[in-house]
């Protein structure tokens, strides 16, 4: 047998973009310099549908958003460049959960409310705000 020497690591990979893919071909991790000038990492499942993303928004914002199956946004933490929090819940339908912080609640499907830092918005299940705070 011959013995193999063992790689030398790299130490520096410049790049745009990285696509990581399973042992059957789906993608499923990405890390990514958007033109727009966000950042993102993302992670799929096995059928390759996005599940996690975190990243930087090209406003500066930093933003955690968790994913179902069929890569809806149910849960996301997002902290502005100010460093103000805040963190959006939404159940199955999309419509009904909460607010944590500051952000836009929709009222209607044209009008939307804006949120200071601090404040606590439960919506139902239709997408109607049932409490609010301050």
């Amino acid at each position: 047998a011959i013995a193999q020497e063992a790689a030398k690591p790299v130490r520096v990979i410049n790049a745009e973009a990285f696509r990581l893919f399973d042992h059957s071909g789906k993608l499923r991790a990405t890390l990514d310099a958007a033109p727009d000038g966000g950042v993102w990492l993302a992670f799929g499942n096995k059928e390759g549908k996005v599940r996690i993303r975190l990243g930087i928004e090209p406003n500066g914002a930093a933003t955690l958003d968790l994913k179902d199956e069929k890569a809806q946004s149910h849960a996301t933490i997002f902290v502005s460049p100010a460093g103000n929090p805040s963190l959006l819940l939404l159940d199955k339908a999309r419509m009904g959960g909460a607010l944590l912080g500051e952000g836009n609640v929709p009222i209607s499907q044209v009008v939307t409310e804006e949120r200071s830092a601090g404040s606590l918005v439960l919506m139902n299940k239709e997408g109607k705000i049932a409490w609010r705070s301050p």
